[in-house]
């Protein structure tokens, strides 16, 4: 048979497709564990960080610093429990498909809807903070619609990097921001106390709370639930993972932001509590003169807005991949997948901003799906992954069996307590969640 220049450029032309399709894929796989330390800080540590003080001061500086570093553990173990799950089945690339591998496509679409549910309303909680923060800043009656709007369009432009690796490099402004915050926010603290009469011994705080100043049951319960709260990142974990250069690194990530964590809210909260006492309020910053209230809450902007733009990237990126499969679309830059992207963030971004306008009880509501959906993917489904995916062999087999199966049933139990906890006391202190939860 002849062959003329056509077929020859056609052969040409099908060749380089795939070639063109694999050196594109090669951009959504070039994420350092640096990076992924980055993205997870900036998923994990934002405003509600500087919630902490007032959880030590309804528990005590004593059992503050216990429950921090406990649950800064247990948080740090489950999240290494999900990473090893993703490791051992490379080929799926987000929470939901490593769910389906457990429980089929009813867990698979079960734990696809929760993932969305959860970013989007964590979206919806950063419009809020965002409004909060632009009237704190402001000294005009502006309409709270008009500050929302604002939030929400900042949250959407800086959602757009289209990969993680993108967007770890606003995660180090976003890093930079909250630290100069918590710096800021601390040192006016201290100040203010070393003025006040009596200097720093006319501050009421307690290793160990005496009779008189025990919090009664349910603000206990929610002082316990912000730590664990605290410490979730883990529903981005297995979407950020998908593109680490080396899977293998996802530890040293994790034991890096586990190790961070539990020192910066160990230092946040008893500081602040030893400097404010009782009497420090959720967030800090509302326990500081109006003046650097103004000032920190200017330097916490970009931790406000990137660290609520990381979630509606990632639920926009969950739902372009489950669009585009493995399309050209998916990996290159084409017009049709350029359009794609941007209308998913926005549609995503004004879903959230209806939510968080449009819902009168929206803080309660945020607070119960927060104590159901956060402690599910940080705590729950990892325990889970222990059991269907890395636990080899019988329970009882050996004595070291027989403990991981205790400590993981025993996790799983606290999970669930958790829950309860949460939910039962959402309506009373239903801030109190919301600042620790979801900002």
């Amino acid at each position: 048979m002849a062959t003329g220049p056509g077929n020859g450029s056609g052969s040409k032309a099908q060749s380089s497709r795939p070639i063109s399709i694999i050196s594109a894929r090669h951009k959504f796989a070039q994420l350092s564990w640096q990076r992924l330390t980055s993205c997870l800080i900036c998923e994990a540590i934002a405003l509600g960080a500087l919630g902490m003080p007032k959880a030590f001061a309804t528990l005590g500086m004593a059992y503050g610093i216990i429950f921090t570093v406990a649950i800064g553990l247990l948080a740090t173990h489950c999240s290494l429990l999900l990473a090893k799950a993703c490791l051992k089945l490379p080929h799926l690339k987000d929470y939901a498909e490593v769910m389906g591998y457990l429980f089929g496509k009813r867990g698979y679409w079960i734990a696809a809807t929760m993932l969305v549910v959860c970013l989007t309303l964590s979206t919806a909680s950063h419009v809020l903070t965002g409004v909060i923060a632009f009237n704190a800043l402001s000294s005009n009656a502006t309409c709270s619609v008009t500050f929302s709007l604002v939030a929400a369009f900042l949250l959407f432009v800086l959602a757009l990097p289209r990969t993680f690796t993108e967007m770890a490099l606003l995660a180090y402004i976003d890093f930079a921001s909250i630290l100069a915050a918590i710096v800021v926010t601390l040192v006016t603290c201290g100040i203010e106390a070393s003025k006040q009469p009596g200097g720093l011994q006319a501050t009421e705080w307690y290793w160990f709370l005496p009779k008189e100043r025990r919090s009664d049951w349910p603000q206990v319960i929610v002082a316990i639930t912000n730590i664990v709260f605290a410490f979730a990142f883990a529903q981005c974990l297995p979407s950020f993972m998908s593109e680490l250069r080396k899977p293998d690194d996802v530890s040293k990530s994790l034991w890096t932001l586990g190790g961070l964590e539990i020192v910066l809210y160990t230092v946040i909260g008893s500081t602040a509590y030893y400097f404010k006492g009782h009497l420090v309020e959720s967030p800090t910053i509302l326990s500081i003169n109006p003046t650097m209230e103004k000032v920190a809450f200017g330097l916490a902007l970009p931790v406000i807005f990137i660290s609520g733009s990381i979630n509606t990237q990632t639920a926009a990126r969950f739902l372009y991949d489950r669009i585009f499969g493995n399309s050209k679309h998916r990996f290159m830059d084409t017009a049709q997948g350029k359009i794609a992207w941007v209308a998913l963030g926005f549609f995503i971004t004004i879903i959230a901003w209806v939510i968080a306008e449009s819902i009168p009880v929206f803080e309660s509501l945020l607070a119960i799906v927060a104590s159901l959906l956060i402690t599910a993917f940080c705590y729950a489904f990892p325990t889970l992954m222990y059991f269907g995916v890395l636990k080899q062999g019988k329970w009882n087999e050996s004595w070291a069996s027989v403990g991981g199966t205790f400590v993981h049933v025993a996790i799983l139990a606290l999970a669930i307590c958790t829950v309860v906890g949460g939910c039962s006391e959402s309506h009373t202190y239903p801030l109190s969640l919301l600042t620790l939860a979801l900002i």
